[in-house]
């Protein structure tokens, strides 16, 4: 979260307005941590097999903007 405020910040002071959004990725996340991550906003992207997926998100679901 911080990191993205930093880029956010950059990109202000540059003048560029492009929205921005936030995922973590890995191989496997508990559901602990999965429920932690959707309630900040940000998207989870995870394994499933050969490729690599985004995690369901639960119902009302708000994707974070920067």
């Amino acid at each position: 979260m911080k990191r993205i405020a930093v880029i956010r910040k950059h990109f202000d002071e540059r003048g560029d307005k492009c929205l921005l959004i936030g995922a973590v990725a890995g191989g496997m996340f508990s559901e602990n941590v999965l429920n932690y991550t959707h309630k900040q906003g940000l998207y989870v992207n995870t394994q499933s097999g050969d490729t690599a997926v985004i995690a369901d998100a639960p119902q009302g679901f708000k994707v974070r903007e920067w």
